[in-house]
């Protein structure tokens, strides 16, 4: 009788082992292809495994019904699965007392330069303008809000457009045949002399001459991590060529610094327009000289002027909002900006001052600080140029920029018992996924930002948005796609 007692006890337990086995192995496969996951912030006691706690804590606070309560940007969230997705809809549901006017989320893309995708899930702006001004719809959710109506469809707009100077876009790819219509090549190198650490962008501009770059870098070895410097040059969105000085060394972290070398990107034969080239490098590298002999040469929102003991740095921007950083005591300090100062007072906390001069300069009086913005910044009026419309963001004055159409890739949220809903769409093909060995869940994980511009959790503005739910649906290949995919290879 005890033999029969435990011979049920072990068929119960293998049968409870295999149908946990079944059920992580069709958590992990996922034969449909399809899965969603939620974490409902509302329900105090419900929590998501796949769905991960809004981090940092000190921009978080918890409502007593569970929601959460955010009070400075930006602020993150991972999301686990047990297989790749290749696509993923965000929905979030919301509270925005205060009216925060720019609200946007995205997947973690590229670590090195901490890239994120961001698509909109709330725009002010637009939403106020779509109230006032004539709308016309295109395709899926496109766009076109007009001053004085002109145009009858998005694509009569596209294909006779307005001056770029009348245009702002919002998460629209807006291809644009940018010229300079009186540009001349000088035929002489351009140095800038200021050194420059981490990553950045800046646009050239070519006609009828050779594209040549040449910059020096060194190595700060504050971190282990590997130090590789890439140089991308783009062309329509297209990159078209790529220099790499990998990192040789042992991944010292002694905080000598070390000479990188030197990378030269030359191009003959180019077709007249606008070039980007990016550095991707992490903060342990440092642009010690670069020299163009292009005359036309803008950063893109952001550089970081490295020389701490540098003086009398002058920029031109174009930038709506311009902020300043410095992890430095020695380099806080008043900056000019056209006729307003801008107090740089505290270390590791973002200053801001909104601008709506077309252009204005930037005095500092000594470097390493962090500065950027929605523009483009140069280090001479001459080499001055943004081949880029106007972006719809939270700085912007419609009026005052002279705007009269803006297109835009956007949906306004809808309103359900007091929460505004909303979602966007993403391909996550290539977002960057961490990968804990001993993690349960860990082979497929992806950190979220959630962008808040203007929310700050050190001021004493009692500012804030309120979330109450955050689900994603994924999609992926299903179990008989990967089966035919693995046949069908050559």
């Amino acid at each position: 009788m005890q033999k029969v007692f435990i011979w049920k006890i072990r068929l119960i337990l293998w049968f409870a082992l295999a149908l946990l086995a079944g059920y992580l192995l069709y958590q992990g496969v996922r034969p449909s292809g399809q899965v969603s996951y939620s974490h409902d912030f509302s329900q105090k006691d419900k929590t998501s495994f796949f769905i991960g706690q809004l981090t940092p804590a000190e921009r978080i606070k918890t409502n007593t019904n569970g929601s959460q309560i955010v009070i400075g940007d930006p602020v993150y969230f991972s999301l686990r699965s047990l297989r790749n997705f290749s696509k993923a809809k965000i929905t979030l549901k919301f509270q925005n007392p205060d009216d925060l006017p720019l609200i946007e989320i995205g997947p973690l893309v590229d670590k090195i330069i901490w890239r994120y995708d961001l698509k909109p899930l709330r725009n002010k702006t637009v939403d106020q303008l779509a109230l006032v001004w004539p709308v016309i719809r295109g395709r899926g959710q496109e766009i076109l809000l007009q001053r004085q109506k002109k145009y009858e469809t998005i694509n009569e707009f596209l294909k006779n457009p307005p001056p770029l100077n009348e245009i702002a876009v919002y998460n629209y790819n807006f291809k644009n045949n940018y010229t300079l219509p009186d540009y001349q090549a000088l035929g002489k190198e351009i140095a800038i002399k200021y050194s420059l650490r981490g990553t950045y962008q800046f646009y050239v501009y070519i006609k009828n001459e050779e594209l040549n770059l040449q910059l020096a870098f060194s190595d700060l070895n504050k971190n282990k991590d590997s130090d590789q410097i890439e140089l991308n040059l783009y062309y329509q969105d297209k990159l078209i060529d790529q220099k790499v000085l990998a990192d040789t060394g042992a991944g010292a972290d002694d905080g000598e610094k070390i000479n990188r070398g030197k990378l030269e990107l030359v191009e003959a034969n180019l077709p007249e327009g606008v070039y980007k080239v990016e550095l991707r490098v992490n903060d342990d590298i440092i642009t010690d000289e670069l020299v163009s002999q292009q005359n036309k040469l803008s950063f893109i929102n952001r550089l970081w002027l490295a020389g701490a003991t540098e003086k009398n740095i002058e920029l031109i921007t174009d930038s709506n909002i311009i902020n300043a950083q410095t992890i430095n005591p020695a380099s806080l300090q008043n900056i000019r900006i056209g006729n307003k100062d801008l107090n740089l007072s505290n270390t590791y906390q973002q200053f801001s001052l909104k601008n709506q001069e077309n252009i204005s300069s930037i005095k500092l009086a000594k470097g390493d600080v962090i500065i950027s913005g929605n523009g483009v910044f140069s280090f001479s009026q001459d080499s001055f140029f943004n081949p880029i419309v106007k972006k719809v963001d939270s700085s912007i004055d419609i009026n005052a920029s002279g705007i009269n159409y803006v297109l835009a890739n956007y949906q306004t949220p809808s309103e359900q018992d007091g929460w505004q809903i909303t979602e966007a769409e993403f391909d996550i093909a290539n977002a960057y996924r961490e990968s804990p060995r001993y993690q349960l869940g860990g082979t497929n994980k992806i950190s979220w930002l959630i962008s808040l511009p203007g929310l700050k959790a050190e001021d004493d503005i009692d500012d804030k948005i309120i979330i109450g739910e955050i689900k994603v649906d994924l999609q992926g290949k299903s179990l008989w796609e990967k089966f035919k995919s693995v046949f069908n290879r050559d």
